[in-house]
């Protein structure tokens, strides 16, 4: 069946860009000042392998929907842990800050993204609305995973490929251009933002800034938080989970729509992103979401034509051989 090949082909792929960045991870505590905790991340570590191993053996099983579903599990588990680890190494590049630039071209743009804000702090119930928005991309993604799952298992591999892909875009632009954000550029003091009640757009400058001087140098869970500004990828996120939803049924479709068309807004009053961070963020996202297009396409071609791998092949004719044998 053509859509099994092509929901392995994606979870494949994904899986190839998570590996690389577990080499890269590991080739970067090498060769930096950097190096983990003890134990820090065994545990995380083992249950992400446990889940990919559980998803292998289901998808030889022929569940093909149960197996999508976990191996994306797996896979948004692991890029939970590898991202933000690696951002914090890179961070250790130490390049110029990039705020006056980035604040420039808005300003370029004809737009102020403090002022932006300042004019949403002033509407206490959509403050909370942003406040909510902002923090769902906590568990968006895994809601989509199970959502996926159940209506469109193909879709939903596309959607973790380019989500996959999106993270390592950021990452891999963000040493170039790190960023503290406007809030912190304008040195605009939390107790004047009472509103905002999602720290991040101050936080990760405790673990930003340590990266960069040396003085943080053990990383631990407290110590991977995010830390990218440019591209957002909160506004790729809602670009990416908007697409990934259309698949649902209307009850469901729609709410999510709305709920990361406001993520989207939120990721300037909330986040304290540049309003070309937004913008490259959302070009990041359109990127991924062609790549994840194209790669779709590839593989529903012919067997005989291309390239398939032959792993993939050899699972989709072992699903099927095993849904065939079951009464």
């Amino acid at each position: 069946m053509p859509a099994d090949r092509t929901a392995d082909a994606l979870s494949l792929c994904t899986w190839a860009l998570i590996g690389a960045l577990g080499i890269l991870s590991a080739l970067l505590l090498a060769g930096t000042r950097f190096s983990l905790l003890p134990g820090a991340f065994n545990s995380a570590l083992g249950c992400t392998a446990a889940f990919a191993g559980f998803a292998l053996l289901l998808r030889l099983r022929g569940w093909v929907r149960v197996a999508i579903a976990t191996s994306g599990a797996a896979q948004l588990f692991a890029l939970m842990i590898l991202v933000p680890l690696v951002s914090v190494i890179l961070a250790g590049t130490n390049l110029p800050l990039a705020d006056g630039s980035l604040d420039g071209l808005d300003r370029l743009f004809g737009a102020d993204a403090l002022a932006v804000a300042r004019v949403q702090m002033e509407h206490p119930v959509w403050m909370a609305a942003m406040n909510h928005t902002y923090a769902s991309l906590l568990w968006q993604p895994l809601a989509l995973v199970l959502i996926g799952s159940i209506f469109n298992p193909n879709h939903l591999a596309r959607f973790v490929f380019a989500w996959t892909l999106s993270l390592c875009i950021c990452l891999a632009v963000f040493p170039f251009l790190p960023a503290l954000g406007f809030y912190l550029h304008h040195a605009v003091d939390p107790a004047a933002a009472q509103s905002v009640q999602v720290p991040a757009a101050w936080r990760h400058a405790e673990i930003l800034l340590p990266a960069r001087s040396g003085a943080l140098r053990e990383l631990g869970w407290e110590q991977i938080n995010g830390i990218i500004t440019f591209p957002s990828f909160h506004a790729a996120a809602a670009v990416l989970l908007g697409w990934g939803i259309l698949f649902a049924p209307r009850i469901v479709r729609w709410p999510m729509l709305a709920l990361n068309a406001l993520m989207l807004v939120s990721t300037v009053v909330i986040g304290g992103h540049y309003l070309v961070d937004v913008l490259a963020g959302c070009a990041v996202a359109g990127l991924a979401i062609l790549a994840a297009k194209r790669l779709a396409h590839w593989c529903l071609m012919p067997t005989g034509s291309i390239a398939v791998p032959t792993v993939i092949v050899a699972l989709g004719a072992t699903g099927r051989a095993s849904s065939a044998a079951r009464p």
